[in-house]
């Protein structure tokens, strides 16, 4: 005795599953987006005499996070006794889960099948 059993869909389902995990691999966008955002906190809280701090924070987003930085020479020395990019982080954190949420939620909404 033998039992066989279609599922219609199955395809698409794994085609679609496969493609959204290579998608979450990479969450640069969001991880870019959420860069943008704690710059520019980043560059309204940071002291400043010259705006060569408030002029070197950037970030580096990409598939696994991101970085934000202050690239002036004396950046580590002003951001231990003003951790103004912490603050900034925090300020953002919020906006920041959602902003992944939002990116991960979308790539899950696109698979379908069975």
């Amino acid at each position: 005795m033998s039992i066989e059993a279609h599922v219609t869909g199955a395809d698409r389902l794994a085609r679609t599953m496969r493609a959204a995990g290579d998608d979450l691999h990479d969450l640069t966008d969001a991880h870019r987006a959420v860069g943008a955002e704690v710059v520019q906190v980043g560059r309204g809280l940071a002291p400043v005499r010259t705006g060569r701090l408030r002029s070197s924070i950037t970030a580096d987003a990409g598939p696994a996070g991101v970085t934000i930085t202050a690239g002036a020479p004396y950046a580590a020395y002003v951001h231990a006794r003003n951790p103004f990019l912490d603050d900034a982080l925090a300020r953002r954190e919020a906006a920041a889960v959602a902003t992944i949420t939002e990116d991960v939620e979308d790539v899950l909404d696109t698979i379908q099948g069975a």
